[in-house]
């Protein structure tokens, strides 16, 4: 497979990814309900499953188990993090009250999908590209975690929510990484020795 055909594939691969995870979750939360169980078992599986894409698209020769378990941390982490802080934006908003079940108050939700999707790309580029300015690194965050946060919004549907917070998420991710990286990531070939090939970008 030719570079541009790994990128091309990967803006399929990454949302199916995303998409896949999603649907797990809707099936942990028929057996688990809406709880902290589930929904921090749907962000491993998103992690884990973006780990892979990052992994097979993006042509890394070693350091597929350092790459796995930091992202999954990382993506456990994030979903945390959205949670706490969409239930504090709920919480200050005057006139509202400690939500019974899920939160449904916009803000809140922009607010939280938007911490969770900086988390997410920023954890991502300095995992990927260790030598990237911390300022091109939080730039490129911040402008997809506008979209995230927009992506939150739509948790509010619930379980069905988090399928396309998770789809949509996958797939700016993989912009993400694309726009830090193109053109300046090796492509894959056969008969090199193992290395690892994180891009060092400025």
């Amino acid at each position: 497979m030719t570079e541009s055909q790994r990128q091309g594939w990967s803006f399929v691969g990454f949302p199916i990814a995303g998409l896949l995870s999603g649907l797990l979750f809707v099936g942990f939360s028929r057996y688990f309900d809406f709880s902290w169980f589930s929904t921090s078992l749907a962000a491993a599986v998103f992690g884990t499953l973006n780990a892979f894409c990052m992994y097979y698209f993006f042509s890394l020769y070693s350091g597929f188990r350092r790459l796995l378990f930091v992202f999954v941390a990382e993506s456990v982490f994030a979903w945390v993090s959205s949670v706490w802080v969409a239930t504090i934006i709920y919480l200050l908003t005057p006139d509202n009250h400690p939500p019974k079940s899920n939160i449904h108050d916009p803000s809140a939700l922009f607010s939280g999908g938007f911490v969770g999707a900086f988390i997410l790309l920023g954890g991502a580029l300095r995992l990927m590209f260790p030598s990237i300015k911390l300022s091109r690194a939080a730039v490129t965050s911040f402008s997809g975690a506008l979209i995230g946060g927009l992506l939150g919004i739509c948790r509010s549907s619930d379980v069905w929510g988090i399928v396309i917070w998770q789809t949509g998420m996958s797939f700016i991710l993989c912009l993400g990484l694309w726009s830090t990286g193109w053109p300046w990531l090796s492509p894959r070939r056969k008969n090199v020795p193992k290395r690892s090939s994180r891009t060092e970008v400025t």
